[in-house]
């Protein structure tokens, strides 16, 4: 008769250690996806920051003082740790350069040259859960120490989008500087005049740097398609000095003004606002700010700003299509044209409708814009 040899309690030895390893398994899983919770949570935090300090680089004297007040402000309305409280960001974690990959500093000079905004912020002493438990038993302290992450963003004031501006520059008046280069915000310019393009006024320039700055290459950008990949920021070619009579042609199909209905506003459409401003039909004393801003006593009764005659899509004659109606609204001449051209103008945002062929240098020099941004020789500002 054989003799049976009994084992117990070896399992229990089994299940210890396995318990052992799954331990430190979901120590890792837990400690290490609360690390990565609070890393999402803080790359909001400093998302936020950075953007919004982005956005008040101006170029303004105050400009770091308000992007580093504004980028705290926003920044720390996220919340962090599991949503438990401010993500923290202080005065120190937001600084400032002229260059992506250049030199940062929270009080960085020269200010008007100051583009990125960068947000650094850390988190740190978070005590792990269960790996402070594999601590203990594996007598190994390391487990159990605090940890911590950090996050960065670096935002730029800039545009994300490409536009299709007219090939018209703004020089800045003598001794005008940053941000407004002499002039005052809504402030009307002379446009074209015998000396087109000197000191506080406009004129032609070649935005796409051909090499080819004369007048097919303006006719070309001031025309549909245009240039359509120019952003803030972006280099312009050389000015072109001169009134150039001859865009008038398709410098007033903008305007929806067609020689004999050719090519038509099919092929070349018109802006959104053909309503012109000058001093008859907009009294308001400098600056005129036509583009926002409300009819001085004396306007037209037809005048409202730029923004109210585009959303109404107004014409240079308002609400009809002559051109001797737009002309008593403004005391232009444009119904010296010897033909029956009709105006259905649709837009005209620099308001200058003059068809510069029937116009003497006098009147040429008359034809105002207003300023509603300035422009920085050589860039787009």
């Amino acid at each position: 008769m054989s003799i049976v040899h009994q084992q117990k309690g070896a399992i229990i030895v089994t299940v210890a250690m396995a318990l052992l390893f799954l331990l430190g398994f979901m120590g890792l899983a837990l400690d290490f996806g609360h690390l990565f919770v609070v890393k999402t949570e803080l790359q909001t935090a400093t998302d936020s920051c950075a953007l919004a300090a982005a956005q008040e680089l101006d170029g303004a004297s105050d400009a770091l003082i308000r992007a580093t007040n504004t980028g705290m402000t926003v920044g720390n309305l996220n919340k962090v740790n599991f949503q438990g409280g401010s993500a923290g960001i202080v005065a120190g974690d937001i600084t400032f350069s002229d260059s992506l990959t250049g030199s940062y500093s929270s009080n960085f000079t020269p200010v008007a040259n100051v583009k990125y905004a960068n947000c650094t912020h850390a988190k740190t002493g978070m005590a792990p859960w269960l790996l402070q438990v594999l601590s203990a038993f594996s007598g190994n302290t390391t487990y159990g120490s605090s940890q911590g992450v950090s996050a960065m963003a670096v935002a730029t004031r800039g545009s994300g989008q490409s536009t299709c501006p007219v090939p018209i520059g703004l020089n800045p008046k003598l001794g005008g500087s940053a941000p407004n280069y002499g002039f005052q915000i809504g402030e009307w310019a002379t446009v074209f005049s015998k000396s087109s393009g000197g000191p506080g006024q406009a004129g032609w320039y070649d935005l796409a740097q051909s090499g080819n700055s004369g007048e097919p290459a303006l006719e070309a950008q001031l025309g549909e398609p245009g240039l359509c990949d120019i952003k803030i920021g972006g280099t312009l070619g050389s000015q072109v000095t001169g009134v150039k009579t001859s865009l008038d042609v398709v410098w007033n199909y903008r305007f929806g003004i067609y020689k004999n209905n050719n090519p038509g506003a099919s092929v070349n459409h018109p802006d959104l606002s053909g309503y012109a401003y000058t001093s008859t039909n907009w009294t308001n004393a400098v600056p005129q700010n036509a583009y926002g801003g409300s009819p001085a006593t004396g306007s037209d009764p037809t005048a409202q700003n730029f923004k109210a005659k585009r959303l109404a899509h107004a014409s240079y004659d308002d609400t009809g299509y002559s051109l001797s109606g737009g002309d008593k609204i403004t005391g232009l001449k444009m119904n010296r044209v010897r033909s029956k051209t009709k105006c259905n103008i649709f837009r005209g945002e620099c308001c200058m409708g003059k068809i510069y062929k029937q116009l003497s240098i006098e009147e040429r020099t008359m034809i105002q814009t207003q300023l509603s941004m300035g422009f920085k020789p050589g860039q787009i500002a």
